[in-house]
């Protein structure tokens, strides 16, 4: 069995969400937006119990008791965590948001985010770059969190604040993603065996760069026409990308 196949229920349910935001009723969409991340989480746990990833896989000696055991262990339970708490903040995001929800629903992200990091940020190896490197990577980004909360009218409260935490730790996981790729470029001896999981990993942060600050723009500037769409395929895009590459 292929991993991809694996995936296809969460392919469809996420095409059906999509779909489901043109329609004029909002419960189609709440009702498949909230399924997303559990079917996403199946999918790691099916992942983890068919053995058909490599780091999931035991000897064919093994006996199928202890073959269960091993795959239970491996079990990635940051990302399982961190699809829970996905699942929370879909459920607060349900429209419409209320300033209430979007506080809610934006801290179980920020939390979904902290438990990416427990996978991300042991493997990203930052501690080895350059001093240099960290600090010029603080700077860009402490610029472009200003830029961006200086470009929704700075909101204050809760709901401000909200806003520059999740913003950290979608940079966060943005710089420990780019640190471990330019740890392999440094100190890798063949560049072509260069591990294309944080590739993936940065390419699914970057894009849910793209959908939050969709999600910020719709809700502290103006909506837009095909927000949600934009949002939801983003979304989907990205949490599929962030599994895939940490798993």
């Amino acid at each position: 069995m292929n991993y991809y196949i694996l995936c296809i229920p969460y392919f469809v349910l996420s095409i059906a969400h999509i779909c489901c935001c043109t329609l004029t009723s909002t419960k189609p969409a709440t009702v498949t937006r909230i399924l997303l991340m559990p079917a996403l989480a199946l999918t790691v746990c099916a992942a983890s119990f068919t053995g058909i990833l490599p780091k999931f896989s035991v000897s064919p000696v093994i006996t199928a008791e202890a073959g269960i055991l091993y795959r239970l262990s491996k079990l990635p339970v940051f990302i399982i965590f961190a699809l829970i708490c996905g699942t929370f903040g879909d459920f607060y995001f349900t429209r419409p948001v209320s300033k209430q929800s979007f506080v809610r629903g934006i801290t179980a992200f920020s939390f979904g985010h902290i438990f990416y990091l427990l996978e991300i940020v042991p493997r990203s190896n930052f501690w080895l770059l350059s001093k240099w490197f960290v600090l010029i990577c603080f700077l860009v980004y402490a610029g472009i969190l200003y830029a961006v909360y200086s470009y929704l009218n700075k909101p204050y409260g809760l709901r401000g604040l909200g806003c520059v935490v999740y913003a950290m730790m979608l940079l966060s996981v943005n710089f420990f993603c780019l640190s471990s790729l330019v740890y392999q470029v440094m100190f890798s001896n063949n560049i072509a065996y260069l591990s294309k999981a944080f590739e993936i990993t940065l390419v699914g942060n970057i894009t849910f760069i793209v959908s939050y600050s969709a999600t910020a723009i719709s809700i502290f500037k103006k909506d837009f026409a095909g927000s949600r769409h934009l949002i939801m395929l983003t979304y989907c895009l990205a949490q599929f990308l962030l599994v895939t590459g940490l798993i």
